[in-house]
């Protein structure tokens, strides 16, 4: 029997085998413990996809839902809000880059600005708060990417390659794993994909990409990104996402 049933709205295959793979790594494959659906919208026709696990009936239930696109993350849960409360879920939880069109037309520079970030906080909380979701809705933000994420844990990219280490990192592509990723990378993927090159691969945010770099991720990654100082919106996210404080 369910002590949690939760809806995981997200704008796209990043975050889908993100979130699904974290669940999976962080409730121990454990099919009592974690059911989940991954389905993906196509407008109104909902189209499961691989793959599930456990059942409804697991303690903890994830309905995991790829919207295909950043802008419509926070309406379609809007839409769906009634409906998800009328089948017992107790929370529906939204992830979306803050890396996006919208943002870059209205930032007018490549830089992160702390203030127009708050304001796309701001603006989301107000319509959750207009449409009576407080305390079921919550929105967050990748800062600026999920990649950003994938960086703060970047023990995975000598799974990548050997030489991947931070000091090679920082000589042939100038950029320092080491800082904050939130802080210092305005485009996530774009930094991490140079990364790929200067070995001779590439990361083209493919499925396989993805799951190659979710599969390397341990235990111990995420818990070393919790006690660091860095992807703050992470362990935001997380802690919603599974209840629990770190």
């Amino acid at each position: 029997m369910n002590k949690r049933k939760v809806a995981v709205f997200v704008e796209g295959q990043t975050e889908l085998v993100f979130v699904r793979d974290f669940l999976r790594q962080w409730y121990g494959y454990d099919e009592e413990i974690l059911g989940f659906d991954c389905v993906t919208l196509f407008g109104e026709t909902t189209r499961y996809v691989p793959f599930s696990s456990g059942s409804t009936e697991s303690q903890n239930y994830y309905l995991l839902v790829n919207v295909g696109n950043d802008r419509s993350v926070l309406s379609k849960m809007l839409k769906r809000m009634a409906s998800l409360q009328g089948r017992g879920y107790h929370l529906v939880i939204g992830l979306r880059d803050m890396y996006s069109r919208e943002y870059r037309e209205l930032c007018g520079s490549h830089t992160i600005d702390d203030d127009l970030i708050e304001d796309f906080k701001n603006a989301v909380h107000k319509q959750i708060e207009d449409a009576g979701g407080t305390g079921f809705l919550d929105l967050h933000f990748a800062i600026m990417e999920v990649e950003a994420w994938f960086l703060g844990m970047s023990r995975f990219l000598l799974e990548v390659d050997r030489s991947l280490t931070p000091d090679f990192i920082l000589e042939h592509t100038g950029t320092d794993v080491n800082q904050d990723p939130e802080r210092a990378f305005f485009h996530p993927a774009a930094d991490l994909s140079r990364i790929y090159q200067s070995v001779g691969k590439d990361y083209e945010k493919h499925l396989s990409d993805i799951s190659a770099i979710t599969a390397a991720l341990t235990d111990d990654d995420y818990l070393n990104l919790f006690a660091s100082d860095r992807c703050a919106s992470f362990k935001t996210f997380a802690e919603v996402l599974l209840n629990s404080k770190f």
